[in-house]
Parts: structure tokens; sequence; C-alpha cells
């Protein structure tokens, strides 16, 4: 029997394969903090697992910059068979210590492949608008996930939880489009500039962060997994606001958005203030939104640039050294020295705003038309 596969070109398949592989990832690494906390691990090491989810980006995204069309469509299929894997597995109870540290390991270094695969074919799609609905298509699920997960996880128990990843990661196999085309490279269209990635970075702070050290502080505080689960949720349905903004804003310069991505992505600095309730969500809400901002319109931008793949690599290398010092450095001082110590993982970005508010640095400019090389 010939094998069914979905053109990446149709317009809907690619959304939907964005909404399930983020559904089955989202819902499965929620599950990390909250069951790594269960199993008595502290701030500390629960920061420096977190790595193993990002680490993998700066590889792949390298290695992939020469990649061809058959590595794109096998980037595209594995992470859901490695997902469906990892969640028989643990819904046959190996969620011990030992197991679960390589589930975890393991389900990281390649659900990262499926992300830097579908952000270089948003590049070379060529299609407006492209990185900004990818942007929307997996943050808008995302905003649904966490409250779900939460009441499951508080009523139900982690298996519940497994066993829809399992669901949906079977779907998102079946429906997964591929690439039927080699795409050639294209003559650069606009000069990448550094600068503008870096927020990728803060995004990365943020969200490493919010994830790894925040979510366990905030269990071991007796805060119930419901209440987790509407907080990670305020934090995501902000992320997806913000990608649906920067998808219709009229803004087209580039500084703008990164000057603000990087105020907000800080925002949880105001827990200097205070460790309660209003203050968690002003903070999630706030960084949420501007840490989408950051994704969507800096891929956007890269997608102008010569080559996705060389761009994805800078804006893959820039989020995970962002995500590992939040989850990684902030666990450190959170757990030798204080919460409210570990907060100045977020001061980098505030000076990093007010650097480029004072620069007379503009966007990059055009230089040459798409044309093929």
């Amino acid at each position: 029997m010939r094998h069914i596969s979905f053109d990446i070109e149709e317009p809907y398949f690619f959304p939907i394969s964005t909404i399930l592989f983020s559904m089955g990832w989202f819902w499965l690494s929620f599950t990390f903090p909250l069951r790594l906390v269960s199993l008595h691990y502290n701030f500390f090491q629960i920061g420096a697992i977190g790595t193993s989810s990002s680490l993998p980006f700066i590889l792949i995204s390298y290695l992939y910059r020469k990649s061809r069309k058959h590595h794109l469509n096998m980037a595209l299929r594995i992470p859901f068979i490695v997902m469906i894997i990892a969640s028989v597995l643990l819904l046959l109870g190996l969620d011990n210590s030992g197991a679960y540290l390589l589930i975890i390991i393991f389900t990281g270094f390649f659900q990262s492949m499926w992300w830097i695969s579908a952000e270089i074919e948003t590049g070379l799609l060529e299609k407006d608008g492209m990185a900004e609905k990818y942007s929307a298509a997996w943050a808008i699920p995302t905003g649904l996930f966490p409250l779900f997960s939460g009441a499951m996880l508080q009523y139900v128990g982690f298996y519940s939880v497994y066993l829809l990843v399992l669901v949906v990661s079977i779907i998102g196999l079946i429906l997964q489009p591929l690439d039927r085309k080699e795409r050639p490279k294209r003559k650069a269209k606009m000069k990448l500039s550094y600068m503008m990635i870096v927020p990728m970075s803060f995004s990365g702070v943020g969200m490493g962060f919010i994830i790894f050290v925040l979510v366990p502080i905030i269990r071991t505080g007796n805060y119930s997994y419901f209440l987790i689960g509407i907080l990670l949720t305020i934090y995501w349905v902000m992320f997806a606001a913000g990608s649906v903004v920067a998808t219709f804003s009229g803004i087209s310069e580039q500084k703008k958005f990164t000057i603000l991505s990087s105020i907000l992505s800080a925002f949880p600095v105001i827990l200097l203030f205070g460790f309660n309730v209003p203050l968690l969500i002003i903070a999630l809400s706030v960084s949420g939104f501007g840490s989408s901002m950051g994704f969507s319109k800096i891929l956007s931008y890269i997608n102008k640039t010569g080559s996705p793949r060389d761009g994805v690599f800078f804006y893959e290398s820039f989020f995970s050294f962002g995500f590992v010092s939040g989850a990684f450095v902030g666990g450190v001082l959170a757990y030798f020295v204080s919460l409210k110590l570990s907060l100045i993982v977020f001061i980098p970005a505030i000076l990093f705003a007010i650097f480029m508010m004072l620069s007379k640095s503009s966007d990059p400019v055009v230089l040459v038309s798409a044309n093929l090389e």
C-alpha cells in the first residue's frame, strides 16, 4: 500500500501539524518540573536538568545549516515518534528518578529537531507573514494546555496527561506534511544584524526561568497544580496574544520590536517587590506578551535575510543561551542565595533596551532582490 503524505505547501496542514506538535510537547514538558519536585529534586538540580531541553538547539541548528529536503522531512517526523515512545514508557510506569531523567533528555533533544526544521521551512516557503502565522499556530494552543493539564494533574493524575500526549502525537505523525521540493539557496535580501536577534536570548531567559525555576518554587510553596495551571495559562495566553498582535501590527521598524520585546520580557523583575499571586499574574502576563513579540518578529526578520538556515542557527543559539541562563543561573541563585537575587538574570534585558533606545542605529536596509543563486 502506498504511503500517504501531505504537502507542506498545502495551506492548512503545516499550521495543523504545528498546533499538534506544540500540544504534545508542551503537555509533556509541563509535567517535567512538577514531577521533578515530587521526586525531591531541588531548584538547582531542576534548573540544571532544564537546560537539557535547550542546549540541543544550538547543535541541531548548526548541523542543519547544510540541511536538504530529506533532512528536514525526517526531522519533522522523528520527534513525534519519540514522544509516542516516551508517553508509552511513562504510561507503563517508568517514571522513577533515573528513567525520568533519560526521558527528559531524549525528548528534549529530539523536540529541537522539529522546531528548527519548521522554522527553516517558514523561510524557505517564502510566503508573507509565514513566521507570524507559525508563531501564532504553536502559541495559541499553549494558552489552553496549562489550565487543562493542571486540572488533570490535580484531579486525575500524571497518567491522564501522558495518555493525551500519546493520542496527540499519533495524530500529529499521521498528519505531518512533508516538503516535496529541494529549495535552492537565495541571495541576501537584507543584511542580518545580530543586534536585532539579541532579544531572543531575553525571551529564552524568561521562559527558562519561569518553567524551571518559578514553577518549582510555586509548587514547593504548597500551591496546587490547578493554580499553577492557571498561572501558566495566563503566561501562554498572553504569549499567544503577542503573536497575534505582532502579526497584525502596523509597526514596521524591527528596532521598535527589539526594544519593546526586551523590556517586556524582563517584567518578572517586579517580583523583587513581593512573591504573591497578583504580582505573579502581572509578571507572567507582560513577560509572555513581550517574549512572543520577540519570537514572531525576529523569525520574520530572519526570513528576509539570505539564508533561513543560517538565520535559524543564530535565532536558536541566542534563545538557547538565554534559556540556559534563566533555568541554570536562575536556579543556582534561587537555591543557594534567594529568589530575589535570582531575578538579576533579567537585568541585561533592561540594560540592552536602554542601550538600543540611546543608540542611533537603524533597521538594516534591503540590499538586493530575492533572486535565487
